[in-house]
């Protein structure tokens, strides 16, 4: 038990004080932190952001700067704490015996006084990335879901073209990129097991460890990401035309089935071409939606909560600067 809640105070703190800490002490950290911001201005580059959009971007990244101080100054005292509660136990942990009972109560109560800050601060930085998104293009938004982290930014990047290509089915294309990459993974694990002899294992992530999974994992994946897909198609559909007749749920399930497979089966540079109009028939029924839409994709790509790819990447301290002088060059901003 103590030794438990040693590793649950450790992971806590670690959170909290990383942030603030490694990059000063970290050489290692300190050029990870500026390879970090280079991947992000080689998209903040590729997006080809209008001088409003520069403002509204870095809004939000002004906004987050102060809620990061929020954060750490809520929770200083609770950090300092946990620190010197992690000193007691490391005390106690030497001389191989347990920690006092009192020790280990605050160490369950600090544990999740801390998940519970951490979650809060990933809703609202999820939310902040959400506002950015509203003031994007549909091609924006697709090359931030296509973006890929690098040092040296890939020539598609840096064609201005890009950012002004609209996907008609923005929203369906993300739903069938996910299927595929689940699918993917699925059929490398289906592929080792046969390379293997392997008949049942257990594998971790977000596919769960069934019997029909361990046998088969392509079926398995299909219908664990369909099923959780049409839970929410459903709803949105009977919300929009009323209660749908058995034979017409049945019609329209083979329909997006058919357009699950097909993406599924197809190879990068096919799907690449035939994606928008596979997105536009996956959700030509709710396309008014969309907002409803990114919540399913969020909870079938188990990420609601968590700060997106656009957060992730656009949303950072060391940014500001950089959309400062942005700014400055802009003479459309308000």
């Amino acid at each position: 038990m103590w030794k438990k809640n040693l590793c649950h105070v450790v992971i806590a703190v670690a959170f909290f004080t990383t942030a603030i800490s490694a990059a000063e002490d970290d050489p290692a950290e300190q050029l990870r932190q500026k390879q970090s911001l280079i991947s992000s201005i080689n998209l903040l580059n590729g997006l080809h952001l209008s001088g409003e959009q520069v403002q509204a971007l870095l809004d939000v990244n002004l906004k987050a700067g102060a809620m990061r101080q929020e954060y750490f100054a809520a929770n200083a005292e609770r950090i300092a704490q946990a620190t010197r509660l992690y000193e007691e136990l490391l005390d106690s942990f030497s001389q191989d015996r347990p920690a006092p009972e009192e020790t280990e109560r605050f160490a369950q109560q600090i544990k999740h006084e801390l998940e519970d800050s951490e979650r809060a601060y990933n809703e609202r930085l999820a939310e902040l990335g959400d506002e950015i998104e509203g003031k994007l293009t549909d091609g924006q938004l697709k090359i931030i879901s296509e973006f890929k982290p690098c040092l040296i930014p890939p020539r598609d990047l840096r064609e201005p073209s890009r950012a002004g290509q609209a996907s008609t089915g923005s929203m369906g294309v993300r739903v069938l990129e996910e299927y595929r990459k689940i699918m993917h993974r699925a059929a490398e694990i289906e592929k080792n097991m046969q390379a293997t002899g392997t008949s049942r294992r257990k594998y971790p992530g977000r596919f769960p460890n069934t019997r029909s999974y361990n046998h088969n994992p392509k079926s398995a994946a299909r219908e664990r990401f369909t099923e959780r897909f049409f839970s929410r198609y459903f709803e949105i559909l009977e919300h929009l035309n009323g209660e749908l007749e058995p034979k017409e749920m049945s019609a329209e399930r083979k329909r997006v089935l058919a357009i699950f497979d097909r993406a599924a089966g197809m190879s990068e540079e096919d799907f690449s071409l035939n994606a928008d109009e596979l997105g536009a028939g996956l959700t030509r029924k709710i396309e008014d939606y969309e907002a409803e839409f990114k919540e399913a994709i969020e909870i079938l790509a188990g990420r609601r909560g968590q700060p997106g790819r656009t957060a992730h990447f656009l949303v950072r301290a060391d940014l500001i600067p950089v959309l400062e002088a942005r700014v400055a060059q802009y003479s459309d901003v308000r």
